[in-house]
């Protein structure tokens, strides 16, 4: 746990996220939080989401944002929800994504996700 804490005190110090970004790297910061969990490398997988959650807030309604979710969805574990939970809230956020037939496609692909995204929205109708 403390090195968690340290890993976090060095990425918030020593990185500084642009706002020179394409949406090009939402899967280019998908593969590093990959590589960050194949290798067990923490601080890795901590910027990797950060940048990858500014880009999503800038980037959701791209034409790369649905090629993105997919590599998301296809390439981390159901236990590891660092980049999904990024990625279900964006689309509870911005529920117009849900009409976008390419997102359709990466649910119809990851039920399980869907079915995340479905039973979180349900939860935030019932709030209301």
């Amino acid at each position: 746990m403390a090195e968690l804490a340290r890993e976090e005190l060095i990425t918030k110090e020593c990185t500084g996220v642009s706002d020179n970004s394409s949406p090009d790297n939402l899967v280019l910061h998908a593969k590093m939080y990959q590589t960050g969990n194949e290798y067990d490398v923490p601080g890795l997988k901590m910027l990797s989401r950060e940048k990858f959650s500014r880009l999503c807030v800038k980037y959701w309604d791209h034409e790369l944002f649905p090629t993105a979710c997919d590599y998301v969805l296809s390439s981390t574990p159901n236990e590891d929800q660092g980049l999904r939970k990024v990625l279900r809230e964006t689309i509870i956020a911005h529920t117009t994504l849900l009409k976008n037939a390419a997102i359709e496609k990466v649910l119809g692909k990851h039920i399980t996700f869907a079915y995340e995204v479905t039973k979180r929205l349900a939860d935030k109708l019932e709030e209301k």
